[in-house]
């Protein structure tokens, strides 16, 4: 089993134990601020700590038709588009009423956002752009919607939007959004003391979406996981040594 899995599977399995949310959230906390965690564990570890947040809620709150679904990776089905082209989204939270999507993010020391969502993060005296989570996020987030397209409802209220796009913030220090307010309404800082703020007032929303259709598709993507994570790897890997040679 590979880090990122043992990592998931071990904390799930904490919090399912006894199901104490603050508990759980003590230990990783402490774990992702550990100078012997590494960039994947605590990648692993913010991932998980949402996967946990959100489980808690849809169990307290009876909401059975919610679905959790963690490391979703995606082909592009567009006509015309790159046939080795694979997408990963971290967690997504299909409900009959929206769809959040989460970009999950645990760097290490001083952060900030800016423009759309470019993050740059201090490393030494200076501050390194690490790339735009947001633009990286919504091109993921566009292959999905493509493999969605049947399982919109025909009775679409225009005043709610039908998905939202999320930054996930679990670190040793709290990201700083340098933005303007039309961009941190469009992809929001959200974090272990907010998320919950995302379903208030959620049962005045209309249903956007048919979970029946949203789940068949979701599970003919999570069936075809195990084999196009392999893919992804490759592909991902293929790109890295592109760029390295182009350098």
């Amino acid at each position: 089993m590979d880090v990122k899995n043992k990592t998931f599977n071990s904390l799930v399995n904490y919090y399912n134990k006894d199901k104490n949310i603050k508990k759980f959230l003590a230990l990783t906390k402490a774990m992702v601020t550990s100078p012997k965690s590494t960039p994947l564990m605590r990648g692993e570890i913010c991932e998980s700590v949402l996967y946990v947040i959100l489980t808690d809620f849809i169990e307290r709150n009876n909401l059975k038709d919610w679905r959790i679904s963690k490391g979703l990776i995606l082909k592009d089905i567009r006509e015309g588009a790159n046939k080795d082209y694979l997408t990963e989204l971290d967690l997504t939270l299909f409900t009959p009423k929206c769809i959040f999507s989460f970009e999950c993010k645990s760097y290490r020391g001083e952060k900030f956002l800016t423009d759309t969502g470019s993050l740059y993060v201090k490393r030494g005296k200076r501050y390194r752009k690490v790339m735009n989570v947001f633009d990286q996020h919504a091109k993921h987030f566009n292959v999905l919607q493509d493999n969605l397209k049947c399982a919109y409802q025909p009775n679409e209220d225009e005043r709610f939007k039908s998905y939202r796009l999320l930054y996930f913030d679990f670190g040793d220090i709290p990201t700083e959004d340098r933005r303007e307010d039309k961009y941190r309404g469009m992809f929001p800082i959200c974090n272990v003391n907010n998320v919950y703020s995302l379903f208030k007032d959620f049962n005045k929303r209309p249903n956007y979406w048919d979970m029946n259709r949203v789940n068949r598709v979701v599970d003919i993507i999570e069936k075809a996981g195990e084999k196009n994570a392999k893919l992804h790897l490759d592909y991902v890997t293929n790109l890295k040594r592109v760029r390295d040679k182009s350098k």
